[in-house]
């Protein structure tokens, strides 16, 4: 449930916006690993309070992580999924 709407949120900031994509490389599995830009700065970034705004310098997965709509992950071993330590999310 949490990653439906935390999905949303990502979804509502880059909706009909341009993204510039930067490939890094493929990972073990094949799987691309790149780095999303918005190239527009949304409007609703910046008016929603408490928000970090995005800008074309900030990847999308820095902005999950400001936000606490996601957690960062380096490849290891995975930390036990813990919600409070994201953001609250409306319903």
């Amino acid at each position: 449930e949490y990653g439906v709407r935390a999905q949303q949120k990502v979804a509502d900031l880059i909706l009909h916006k341009f993204v510039r994509i930067q490939v890094h490389k493929l990972e073990k599995y094949g799987r691309v690993l790149a780095d999303l830009f918005v190239e527009e700065v949304p409007k609703c970034a910046n008016t929603v309070k408490g928000y970090v705004p995005i800008s074309k310098s900030l990847p999308l997965s820095e902005w999950i992580v400001a936000n606490k709509f996601g957690i960062r992950y380096d490849g290891g071993t995975k930390r036990k999924f813990d919600a409070s330590s994201l953001a609250p999310l409306e319903r």
